[in-house]
């Protein structure tokens, strides 16, 4: 969403952008730096709060309504920071679900949108605005307004618009994600599976375009979602009937959001992982826990102790998946403790090959404050007792070159 700016008219001849209605003259947003655009007052306040907030405290320019809005944006502000307060006892601003002018509810859909592989200059690219306008889409249910999800701030709880459905926009050529853990946190929003958009002229060839669907599918079976859940359009050019396919499948999956009970985002985070682990969906978990080494440290004591818990459990069931892992260690420079450590070295020794990323965490316990005893040797020392040649030959360089072995 670009920002908003204050701007004054001088007719009743232009028409807002967001509900098409004429604006009359006076005080009105701008779009940008774009004068030619403008939305109505309350428009503004309903497609983006901040925004709003931004532009009227870089322009103090009176004018009629003004205070109306600020008390309106006021109780948003107020609404929203109880929703997403954890103090419980205190009583919370209610404010009622916005509508828009046709009395649809209007709700917010968080998308993600990948790289295109040639020059964004190209015509043929397309983004999401070329397809919705202004960042909206309307069925004849609700008004969706598009949210990119590029910081935390955008999963907080707005009452007021709150979160109902996912977009994935895939530009054809180019390359598909091997997983975020954003998607994670969609699926910890009780949000139904992301609608898949296909986006770009090749996707015009069913065989290319299946590919890239199945790909985009696996991605979000990693991340957790039901990938066969997924409704998938197709975008060859930015019309009205590709717009119409996808309001059609935004009102199918926002039919499904099942949004959790009043819990911490770190805990829903959490909670996706028992989910995950329970059902036995390994390939789901690795994101699960690079999501929520995320929020590691805004979380609590025995959330942190029970992730840690699985992630041991997890490596001794599925260790070439679990390895996967420490790109979240490392990112997020989580500190586990060299007895944890040990613990899930242990389970990654078990698999039946050596893991890439096994020198990785070695390294991490080695790196880790503490106790120095070697609890690495022997746990090394048997894992090339029962190896086959080949395993056990790697693991023995590895020790060796690491200073967990003698050259003997």
């Amino acid at each position: 969403m670009l920002p908003f700016q204050l701007v004054q008219i001088d007719s009743d001849s232009r028409e807002c952008r967001r509900c098409l209605q004429p604006v009359p003259a006076g005080f009105a947003f701008g779009l940008g730096r774009d004068r030619s655009i403008v939305v109505h007052l309350d428009c503004a306040l309903d497609a983006s709060a901040s925004h709003v907030i931004d532009a009227l405290r870089y322009n103090r320019a009176p004018f009629i309504g003004r205070s109306e809005l600020e008390a309106q944006l006021q109780k948003r502000f107020e609404a929203e920071r109880d929703a997403n307060r954890q103090t419980k006892g205190k009583d919370k601003t209610t404010i009622e679900p916005l509508k828009d002018k046709l009395g649809r509810p209007s709700v917010r859909v968080l998308y993600l949108q990948s790289q295109h592989s040639r020059d964004g200059g190209d015509r043929s690219f397309i983004d999401v605005e070329r397809l919705c306008d202004f960042w909206h889409v309307r069925s004849s249910l609700r008004e969706y307004t598009l949210v990119e999800h590029e910081y935390p701030k955008h999963l907080r709880l707005d009452p007021a618009k709150p979160i109902a459905a996912a977009m994935y926009w895939q530009q054809v050529d180019g390359a598909v994600s091997n997983g975020n853990n954003k998607l994670v946190e969609w699926k910890a929003l009780g949000l139904a599976a992301p609608v898949l958009v296909v986006v770009g002229a090749s996707a015009r060839d069913e065989a290319v375009r299946d590919n890239v669907v199945a790909k985009l599918r696996a991605l979000l079976g990693r991340c957790g979602f039901e990938p066969d859940d997924a409704p998938v359009v197709t975008v060859v050019e930015p019309n009205k009937a590709a717009l119409e396919s996808l309001a059609l499948a935004l009102d199918e999956q926002a039919a499904k959001c099942a949004p959790p009970s009043d819990k911490r985002k770190s805990g829903r985070v959490f909670e996706a992982i028992q989910e995950l682990f329970d059902t036995e969906r390994d390939d789901g978990l690795t994101q699960a826990f690079v999501a929520a080494f995320k929020r590691f440290g805004r979380s609590r004591a025995e959330e942190r102790e029970r992730v840690l818990e699985l992630l041991v459990k997890f490596a001794r069931r599925s260790p070439d998946e679990a390895a996967k892992v420490i790109v979240g260690v490392e990112r997020y420079g989580i500190a586990m403790g060299r007895a944890v450590l040990a613990q899930v070295i242990e389970g990654l020794l078990l698999g039946p090959k050596v893991q890439p990323q096994l020198g990785r965490w070695l390294a991490r316990w080695r790196d880790e404050e503490g106790e120095r005893t070697n609890l690495i040797e022997p746990l090394l020392r048997a894992a090339i007792e029962r190896g086959d040649a080949r395993k056990s030959k790697k693991l023995r360089e590895i020790g060796v070159e690491m200073g967990f072995l003698s050259e003997a």
